[in-house]
């Protein structure tokens, strides 16, 4: 395998992915490693979290966290469940994701 370069680790771009929803389709990306440990500051705040994850993976459209809050009120659950998850598997934040995370570093004394 070839060792990469300082510029090519800088210029990668993160996975994205079409999400379909009932009237059209949507493209997220995955959280930034930034992005993601930025995720954990929000504690149990789980609509503020969204309304981040949202924010920052949505890139067609491109919303602010206003406008992504106003779709909140407006979608049914579903909608945005299945855009957070796409975000959260792309970005490898799914609880299988954090399970095998605890085999490779288990917690311990």
């Amino acid at each position: 395998m070839a060792m990469l370069s300082k510029e090519s680790l800088l210029a990668r771009t993160l996975p994205q992915q079409d999400v379909d929803l009932a009237d059209g389709t949507v493209r997220v990306r995955a959280l930034s490693r930034t992005e993601a440990v930025h995720v954990a500051t929000f504690g149990n705040d789980v609509n503020a979290a969204e309304v981040f994850i949202i924010t920052c993976a949505l890139i067609e459209p491109q919303l602010t966290e206003d406008e992504v809050r106003g779709w909140r009120d407006v979608a049914p659950t579903g909608e945005i469940d299945a855009v957070a998850n796409t975000v959260l598997e792309l970005s490898g934040l799914t609880p299988a994701a954090a399970e095998a995370a605890l085999h490779r570093f288990p917690l311990g004394p």
